[in-house]
């Protein structure tokens, strides 16, 4: 027997179409954004073809202060040890110094190095406050500062800073400056300080620059000081004119006995910061 065929169409075909068809309308094609990128990979591909290609960074490295310059001691045993060889303190105060030092010259690179750690006659590296040494001197003729000041001027010759717009290379200790009877304007500035401090004032060494007059120690355009001006000595000639005559000055009021026990007090007051002192200095050795 024949089937009966059925007069209903099959549309399965077409319905996968459908599905199909609707698929893609879900998933739209954005033509802008296809466009857009392909434009930015052609603007880097045609700068990096224009463009060179950049340098690796180096990392900078600080120059040392000094090159190691030749520093001879013809007796280096007659000088003490602190003078030869460093402490652990020292050296450790050498560390952060060369540290701050790099810092800096890393962050002023246009500027000169700094004066910190320079070698001293033994040709042994030390910080540059550690030069200075308080003394007091027996003789109170150097206990003012300008009496110091000529002191050192007439006792000391003065050598030049070869050259005369660089750092030293040296620094001397003061002992050895007097012993030598010679110095730079640095050896000059740290002993005129450890005599100033000394006798009690609050002093300090500023380096810095001069004229040209002052470096070479040119003294050409200056008056004589050792001249005497017609005034002064017409002052001096009057002092020594006595008449017989003359008004009495009036009396000195003042109590001794006030001065006696003001200028007591006040060694009593030295006598204390002293001890003070000292209590420190045993405490911090």
């Amino acid at each position: 027997m024949e089937q009966p065929v059925s007069d209903i169409p099959n549309n399965t075909d077409e319905d996968e179409l459908a599905q199909e068809s609707n698929q893609n309308s879900q998933e739209p094609i954005n033509i802008h954004e296809e466009s857009s990128d392909f434009q930015t990979t052609l603007i880097n591909e045609q700068e990096d073809e224009i463009l060179p290609p950049k340098p690796k960074l180096q990392p900078i490295i600080a120059p040392d202060m000094f090159p190691p310059p030749l520093v001879t001691c013809d007796n280096p045993e007659d000088y003490p040890e602190s003078y030869r060889k460093n402490s652990k303190k020292e050296e450790l105060i050498l560390t952060f110094v060369e540290n701050f030092r790099r810092q800096y010259h890393y962050i002023y690179r246009d500027r000169k190095p700094i004066f910190l750690n320079p070698l001293n006659e033994c040709g042994v590296p030390k910080f540059v406050c550690t030069t200075i040494q308080p003394t007091m001197l027996a003789f109170s003729q150097l206990f003012q500062w300008n009496l110091a000041a000529d002191f050192i001027a007439d006792h000391l010759n003065y050598e030049l800073l070869e050259p005369a717009h660089e750092l030293p290379k040296t620094l001397w200790s003061p002992t050895k400056v007097l012993a030598d009877q010679r110095g730079n304007c640095f050896d000059y500035a740290n002993l005129l300080c450890s005599l100033l401090i000394g006798a009690g004032y609050d002093a300090y060494v500023v380096s810095g620059y001069a004229t040209r007059e002052i470096c070479y120690m040119d003294t050409t355009r200056l008056p004589n000081p050792y001249v005497k001006k017609k005034h002064e000595e017409r002052v001096e000639q009057m002092k020594t004119q006595t008449k017989k005559y003359t008004v009495k000055p009036s009396k000195d009021l003042t109590s001794k006995y006030d001065a006696y026990m003001h200028q007591r007090r006040l060694d009593q007051i030295q006598a204390e910061k002293d001890r003070h002192q000292e209590e420190e200095n045993r405490r911090i050795a």
